[in-house]
């Protein structure tokens, strides 16, 4: 049976935001209306469906401005509002909090109900100066705004962590459902392709604090200094790359370090399959103010068949079984962060075994096919698990 779902999301084609993609093409026969804020890469096939909400023009002087912003927040409401309060439409699907608080009077004034998933940066409460243009997601009432939200609102959130945030403030658990995002798992662990012979340690992610990469990066060349024999890859972008060529540029290791910047689904997975270790310095971000809420690029790892060695942050101590699918040591212990590497380098076959049981433990709990079994049930799509 079918259900007919307004679907609301941020950039669905973005490259980090692949888990939004799959979700929409796997409801896709249930959903009557997308809204997005962006245009969505044209393969989506969704030019029937979308509502597209424009953004923000630049006035000159700031009342102009002023203006502008309230008249632009004024026309998205009411398009929010036609389109979800149309009869054709039976469910709601929002995707980040900071997107659902602004329309709570729309939400308040239905009787359908309004799922939304929580993914990160919209439950991290502190406020940050750094992240210009985030700043309006921690207006000052923000959270009293999320506590406001009516009773025919419900939560998803990603993790445990998430849900914890949630419930910090407030939010009564029984509103909040946990589906963790899946990723392609193999059936049977991939063989690894490192042809190179020597250790080959991978970091694949934005670099951005709650990353670690400048901490990674230490840890590193500390691990080198003290017999490391391995080569490192960090495959990503964001703010801090320019600080990682730095350190790269200067360390004494810096032949062992390749820093390649954004790449490719293919590139990644190829990456994956010629590494030995995944790593990061997890940690809460001292700029962001976020930890790992989730953290598919370590799921990832994991369903290749990778241990996984990492900070204590966020999510990833209910994830990653410290000694069992890699290692977990507290946020800026560089040392640990090190001496874990050279073990994992001295110790082969605890490398293996690690290896297989996080692959065993990505497939069990962290596959595609659980996530939307998970999400089946919650919408009531129960043909569709």
């Amino acid at each position: 049976m079918k259900k007919r779902i307004l679907f609301y999301g941020s950039d669905i084609t973005g490259s980090s935001h692949l888990w939004m993609r799959r979700q929409y093409e796997w409801l896709k026969p249930h959903i009557k209306t997308i809204i997005e804020h962006t245009h969505p890469a044209s393969d989506l096939d969704i030019s029937s469906k979308l509502v597209l909400l424009r953004g923000r023009k630049k006035a000159a002087g700031k009342v102009a401005q002023l203006f502008s912003d309230i008249r632009t927040d004024i026309r998205q409401r009411r398009i929010i509002r036609r389109e979800a309060a149309s009869g054709e439409i039976e469910m709601i699907i929002v995707h980040f909090l900071f997107n659902a608080v602004p329309h709570r009077n729309v939400w308040s004034s239905l009787k359908k109900p309004v799922y939304i998933h929580c993914h990160g940066l919209d439950v991290t409460w502190e406020k940050t100066g750094s992240q210009r243009k985030w700043r309006k997601l921690w207006w000052g009432d923000y959270v009293e705004e999320v506590l406001k939200l009516p009773d025919n609102v419900f939560f998803v959130a990603n993790s445990d962590f998430t849900k914890k945030q949630l419930t910090d403030i407030g939010i009564n658990s029984s509103r909040i459902n946990v589906v963790s995002p899946g990723v392609p798992v193999p059936a049977h662990l991939p063989e690894r392709r490192n042809k190179n012979g020597s250790l080959s340690i991978l970091f694949i992610g934005r670099l951005v604090d709650v990353k670690g990469p400048v901490e990674l990066l230490q840890a590193f060349e500390l691990a080198c200094k003290k017999g490391l024999e391995a080569q490192l890859t960090v495959a990503g972008d964001g703010p801090l790359f320019q600080k990682c060529k730095e350190i790269m540029d200067n360390s004494d290791y810096r032949d062992r370090i390749t820093l390649s910047g954004a790449v490719s689904m293919d590139e990644g997975e190829r990456l994956r399959m010629e590494a030995d270790i995944f790593t990061a310095h997890s940690c809460k971000g001292k700029v962001s103010k976020q930890e790992e809420s989730f953290g598919v690029a370590f799921i990832e790892a994991m369903a290749a068949g990778l241990p996984v060695v990492t900070g204590r942050s966020g999510s990833l101590p209910v994830i990653i079984r410290h000694e069992i699918d890699g290692f977990l040591f507290e946020p800026g212990d560089i040392e640990a962060h090190a001496e874990y590497l050279i073990k994992l380098q001295n110790q082969p076959d605890l490398r293996k075994e690690m290896g297989i049981s996080a692959h065993e433990r990505a497939l069990a709990n962290f596959s595609i096919e659980k996530e939307r079994k998970g999400l089946a049930t919650i919408y009531g799509l129960y043909d569709e698990a």
